[in-house]
């Protein structure tokens, strides 16, 4: 083989593997940058779903609550109340607990 050849040999393998190295080199951070965008676009959904979440959950107290203070503040909760309260001392006067007291 030629010294020329040999010469011309040794330029083309030195170049194919700078470039290779220079391309695994660059895959290597391209993927790198790339997860970490991926990671970082995944944990602002994940923040987002959370504000979300916790706003739904929030309301939804809220509404319970709203709710609550209305049925106590009903004329008809008021009248329930009484109602319940005339009736148990009723059952309670009925009883056959109570009747055997008053037999003593």
């Amino acid at each position: 083989m030629k010294v020329s050849n040999k010469i011309t040999l040794a330029i083309v393998v030195a170049s194919l593997s700078c470039v290779i190295i220079v391309a695994t080199i660059l895959a290597t951070r391209t993927i790198s940058l790339s997860s970490q965008s991926l990671t970082a676009k995944v944990s602002d959904q994940l923040t987002a779903i959370k504000e979300a979440k916790k706003s739904e959950i929030s309301n939804y107290f809220q509404l319970i609550g709203n709710q609550i203070k209305t049925l106590a503040n009903s004329t008809m909760t008021e009248d329930a109340l009484a109602q319940f309260s005339y009736s148990f001392q009723a059952l309670t006067m009925k009883s056959p607990h109570h009747l055997k007291k008053k037999q003593r």
